[in-house]
């Protein structure tokens, strides 16, 4: 009689050893040795190892989330950190980078350089200009007037560009906002699809457990269905390995995908900067040369204006004269009439002339005095705009160039 063939019967620690055996590839991953952590989950509960082996990683995923969100770009060409904390409108420039930038012969006086780049060289400080007293009270108060206007239209003007300021901030940071929402919404999707992967192996393992006491008390007098149900519980297990791999390559792929669209997106975010940039030199640097140009037309008109006035006195002074010395010769010399009643008469034409001469002077001073008022007009529009670019740029308040628009 042949002996009965003797079944080993199933070990739990030999099950725990392949388990952990499957964990290496993982844990090397992580960043730890396989051989150091293959023996870590032996003697505790499969439930526990379970949930060590499949437990998803928040800190991981909060790391990753925090790696661009307020990420210093100090080592990068543009030292530009914005900060996205509570406050939606606060842009600090990298103190790395003002700590590189300082120059002993800055004109600044030892403050930080743009950020943009190297500053052009500030043009000298142009001539002081002729001070022309303004002695009717009409005319003072009409410039006063106008000056007032002036400054409040410059008022209302830095109010709307401050308004757009804050409309791009605020459009840029819900942009963030979506794609960081986006970024958590994938998140959420693949923990719940590792909750459902947990439960199924949950299920798969209780099930194993159930197989594996029928063929504990069945084994004496089904040895063979025993080998058959332990066959089964090792396929089981090999596939419970393979979900345990395509799950983990699958996350490994997502992360990877985010982790290039962020790139992507930080890529096309400076090189929007960078063109922002280059548009805001090119555009201060042709108003500059515009209000270079207006303001040597104005100072052209006022010299030809002072000139013109200092001819017109000294043509009323001789005007003047001529006509007392006619009057005193017509009350000395009446022998005289008819000669004197000629040149008389020739001196009310040379008044009459000399009067269209001064319509004409007049005509003219009135419109140069009307272009130089435009021109000025003219010039706040290009200085406004100018602040506003600077603006836009610097921030508000810290324009290197601000003490040059006052």
């Amino acid at each position: 009689m042949a002996e009965p063939h003797h079944i080993q019967p199933y070990s739990r620690d030999r099950h725990d050893y392949r388990r952990s055996n499957s964990r290496d590839h993982y844990s090397g991953s992580r960043g730890n040795s396989g051989e150091n952590r293959k023996y870590e989950y032996a003697d505790q509960p499969r439930s526990m190892m379970h949930r060590k082996e499949y437990e998803y990683d928040h800190d991981r995923d909060h790391q990753y989330r925090d790696r661009y969100r307020g990420r210093d770009y100090s080592d990068d060409r543009h030292h530009v950190h914005v900060s996205h904390s509570r406050s939606p409108h606060r842009e600090e420039i990298s103190p790395r980078y003002l700590k590189h930038q300082k120059s002993p012969a800055s004109p600044l006086r030892g403050r930080s350089a743009s950020p943009i780049g190297h500053s052009p060289p500030m043009a000298p400080p142009p001539p002081p200009r002729e001070f022309i007293p303004i002695d009717d009270p009409v005319e003072r108060r009409s410039l006063l007037a106008q000056l007032d206007e002036l400054k409040s239209k410059l008022h209302h003007n830095n109010g709307e560009h401050n308004k757009e300021i804050s409309i791009i901030k605020v459009s840029k940071e819900n942009e963030i906002k979506d794609v960081l929402a986006k970024k958590d919404a994938l998140v959420e999707e693949s923990h719940h699809r590792i909750q459902c992967l947990k439960r199924e192996i949950e299920d798969e393992e209780r099930k194993a457990e159930q197989i594996k006491e029928e063929s504990i008390a069945m084994q004496q007098n089904h040895a063979n269905r025993v080998g058959e149900l332990q066959m089964q519980i090792e396929q089981s297990q090999s596939r419970l390995d393979q979900i345990k791999h395509e799950h983990e390559d699958s996350v490994r792929e997502q992360i990877r995908q985010q982790d290039e669209e962020k790139r992507i997106l930080r890529d096309d975010y400076e090189k929007l900067i960078d063109q922002v940039r280059k548009e805001y030199h090119s555009t201060r640097e042709e108003l500059k040369d515009i209000l270079n140009d207006r303001n040597t037309l104005v100072s052209e008109a006022k010299t030809k204006l002072a000139d013109l006035k200092h001819y017109y006195t000294e043509e009323m002074e001789n005007l003047k004269k001529e006509v007392d010395h006619l009057q005193n010769s017509i009350q000395t010399s009446k022998r005289l009439n008819e000669k004197q009643n000629q040149e008389f008469d020739i001196a009310k034409k040379t008044n009459k002339n000399l009067q269209n001469e001064n319509y004409n002077l007049q005509k003219e001073i009135t419109k140069l005095t009307k272009d130089a008022e435009k021109y000025e007009i003219e010039n706040e529009t290009l200085r406004s705009k100018i602040m506003r670019l600077d603006k836009l740029v610097y921030g508000k308040g810290k324009s290197p160039f601000k003490k040059f628009y006052n």
